[in-house]
């Protein structure tokens, strides 16, 4: 028997160091809290001008998060 539990999708939207250009990070977490994704570090790459880079959670110019059900 499998049962839903709830997730949540976070969405980040970054601003490119390099060219300005908007980056959107996403992650899968077990909390809604923004907190918890502040203090985590993000792989971006640009898909204007291709510059890569790790970015903090804190750094995002917006942050969206949606329920997101799961089976277990």
């Amino acid at each position: 028997m499998s049962t839903m539990a709830t997730q949540f999708a976070h969405l980040l939207l970054f601003v490119c160091p390099n060219c300005n250009f908007p980056i959107a990070v996403s992650c899968v977490s077990g909390e809604r809290s923004l907190e918890n994704i502040d203090g985590e570090h993000f792989a971006a790459s640009c898909a204007s001008c291709r510059y890569s880079f790790n970015i903090p959670g804190a750094a995002a110019k917006k942050h969206y998060v949606e329920d997101w059900p799961h089976q277990e």
